[in-house]
């Protein structure tokens, strides 16, 4: 099952992160305009979606992964302040789509080849946005 094409049902949060990219660190609140949150919309959230996060995609994993590094998983390293960059793989994102969208919660379903983070993609929406 590990290498196959995998669908996911998932929440991004769009004003904030954490050191993992997921809810085992704290949440870091991000202060964001409201200028910034009107542009926001399910509309321009869709655009980026098509532009960025459809097809074939370079990714790094986040620090906090099982991704081996010099005989040690990423996150034992992470967990011990050891951070060390972690070179991007392709990845294929088939289907992304919005399920339901309110600030600042995006409820989506994503369609992903093997060994995609969708933590990674939540990161990297943030980071456009």
């Amino acid at each position: 099952m590990e290498h196959l094409t995998k669908t996911y049902e998932t929440n991004i949060r769009l004003d904030g992160t954490t050191a993992s990219y997921d809810l085992e660190e704290p949440i870091e609140i991000i202060q964001i305009s409201e200028a910034l949150k009107t542009k926001i919309t399910q509309k321009y959230l869709e655009e980026i979606i098509q532009k960025n996060f459809i097809g074939e995609i370079l990714q790094s994993p986040p620090l906090y992964s099982a991704v081996w590094l010099d005989g040690q998983r990423a996150y034992e390293l992470a967990r011990r302040g050891e951070m060390r960059t972690i070179d991007p793989k392709k990845r294929t994102i088939y289907e992304f789509q919005i399920i339901d969208y309110s600030w600042p919660t995006l409820k989506c379903k994503i369609t992903v080849s093997h060994g995609t983070y969708i933590r990674s993609i939540a990161r990297d929406m943030g980071e456009i946005l």
